[in-house]
């Protein structure tokens, strides 16, 4: 089984489309408290990313449709070559997390534990006439810190090595995520294999200086 790995290196606000009333207006994705980042959210990543590339390498459309599919995610079943499941936290934090939450000397609440992966960030509209803030616009989100990362199994039975060229360079010129991307959050690293930008950047068949 291989890894894709997000690495955040900003703040970074993965939406899950529902709110905290008691604490932000945005809250991130989350399962059973624990962040996570969904099939759904790494697909649409790929995909609005072949979009932006479909017209530079026209002769990978074809190869595109077999590792991304038509639609739907990207899960086992699927038309998709490329499979994956929710991606987790990373670098150890998921079992140091669970970790706290379940000792029994001194058990960190998990309301504490997710505070201390997380910012909270807010914004307001601009008003068009007076140019300063528009009244009640004011909105709170919250953004898991820069340096925490997430690993997503997966696998592609059947792929031959152009497949893997194409998700590689797919996965190296994602660089943004989230919402706030133009506020100066969401900017990611994505790697696969052995989270190594190296190792992703050979298999997509780039010089090692090709992504800054």
């Amino acid at each position: 089984m291989r890894t894709l790995r997000i690495l955040l290196l900003s703040d970074t606000t993965f939406g899950a489309g529902s709110t905290n009333a008691t604490e932000v207006d945005v809250e991130i994705e989350l399962d059973d408290g624990v962040p996570v980042v969904s099939v759904k959210r790494i697909a649409a990543l790929l995909k609005e990313q072949w979009l932006a590339m479909a017209q530079v390498f026209p002769g990978d459309a074809l190869l595109a449709r077999e590792v991304l599919g038509e639609g739907g995610d990207l899960v086992p079943g699927g038309a998709a070559l490329l499979h994956l499941d929710t991606a987790q936290l990373g670098d150890g934090l998921l079992a140091w997390v669970l970790y706290a939450r379940q000792r029994t000397d001194f058990k960190i609440p998990s309301d504490r534990l997710l505070r201390a992966m997380t910012t909270k960030r807010a914004q307001t509209a601009r008003d068009r006439t007076t140019y300063g803030p528009a009244a009640a616009t004011l909105r709170s989100s919250r953004a898991l810190i820069r340096g925490i990362s997430f690993e997503a199994p997966l696998s592609m039975p059947g792929a031959n090595p152009d497949h893997w060229r194409l998700l590689a360079r797919l996965c190296l010129a994602v660089r943004h995520a989230g919402s706030g991307r133009n506020r100066g959050r969401g900017h990611v690293q994505l790697d696969l294999i052995e989270n190594d930008i190296e190792v992703t950047m050979a298999l997509a068949d780039l010089p090692i200086t090709a992504v800054a």
